[in-house]
């Protein structure tokens, strides 16, 4: 035990460190909130960042999390109200399932009538204080 517990010590100081830091920041994939800030936005990788399971669907918490993104970047903020969620679900949830696939999120996104900045703005208003 002692031993895996400097081990563990060992390994969360290294984690730490500036070096290790730099090269984990400089070799992750990049965040939903850096693709949508892009000036051309794409799609598949957006969806790519999202589908944290790789089910090939983005389930409830999946979505939050890009409305996280968007939110933030809308309303300098994160929080997202379930209500916000569940429009949002409604919106690209166009089959029914209870998940946003790639072709749903692809087709929300391309016919979008003001393009990405206008993505969400049915779900996330610009100025709601939540």
């Amino acid at each position: 035990e002692a031993f895996a517990f400097d081990r563990a010590v060992s390994r969360l100081a290294e984690m730490g460190s500036v070096e290790y830091l730099t090269h984990a920041r400089e070799n992750r994939p990049p965040l939903a909130i850096d693709i949508l800030k892009a000036p051309d936005l794409d799609v598949d990788q957006l969806f790519q960042s999202l589908d944290v399971d790789n089910s090939g669907n983005l389930d409830t918490d999946e979505l939050a999390a890009l409305l996280a993104d968007v939110s933030e970047l809308r309303r300098g903020h994160r929080n997202v109200p379930d209500e916000e969620v569940q429009i949002a679900m409604t919106l690209l949830d166009t089959n029914g399932d209870g998940f946003v696939d790639l072709e749903e999120l692809r087709h929300y996104v391309l016919n979008s009538p003001k393009g990405k900045d206008a993505l969400f703005r049915d779900a996330i208003p610009q100025n709601h204080d939540r």
